[in-house]
């Protein structure tokens, strides 16, 4: 799991970094994996 990179499955390939190691936190979506987002 990389904690540090967020991963676009789709064509568009949107591949980006997320704010810090483990923000926002992976978790089990509808399908496959999603990110609980926390606004604040």
């Amino acid at each position: 799991t990389d904690t540090s990179r967020i991963r676009d499955s789709t064509r568009y390939a949107n591949n980006g970094t997320k704010a810090g190691p483990g923000h926002p936190l992976e978790v089990d979506g509808i399908i496959g994996n999603a990110q609980n987002f926390n606004a604040n």
